[in-house]
């Protein structure tokens, strides 16, 4: 589970909240998330990016992608991956977000976003699918255009 230092204080949190699935569309907040930190101005030491969801390793997919992401996360110091975490886990984990980041496109109404709002978080979506239905734009969270990583990265 994700260490919470009770001692100093917190870095922002920015979360993604999906299963280990291509579909999800997970590398999005992995190259947002670089994008930012690489803004002039931006202290990385300040934010830490935490990918968590549904993860088998019965699921050859899950294994895959889980790799995948491990190299396309190299070189970041602030990202943590928690893999099957519990509703209790999700629940913390969403307590603590500052910035929820949902990735997969055209995906159906998507519960993760509503999670998220009710907690208080700050939503960017993909402008596509349940998102549009659940986000107001601008209002109640960002819809976003998923091939624009530089688009998330400014926005985060």
């Amino acid at each position: 589970m994700l260490n919470i230092p009770k001692s100093q204080p917190l870095p922002k949190l920015i979360t993604s909240l999906n299963r280990y699935e291509r579909k999800k569309n997970i590398g999005l907040a992995i190259r947002s998330f670089r994008a930012f930190i690489n803004y002039e101005g931006v202290d990385p030491d300040q934010y830490l990016l935490v990918i968590a969801g549904g993860y088998d390793n019965a699921v050859t997919e899950n294994v895959e992608h889980y790799e995948e992401l491990l190299q396309l996360a190299e070189g970041l110091t602030n990202i943590r991956f928690l893999r099957s975490i519990s509703n209790e886990e999700r629940l913390t984990l969403l307590r603590y977000t500052d910035v929820q980041l949902y990735t997969p496109e055209n995906e159906h109404f998507g519960i993760v976003p509503v999670e998220a709002m009710y907690m208080g978080c700050i939503v960017l979506a993909c402008n596509s699918g349940g998102p549009t239905e659940s986000i107001v734009n601008g209002r109640t969270g960002f819809l976003l255009d998923a091939d624009d990583v530089s688009q998330w990265g400014k926005k985060l």
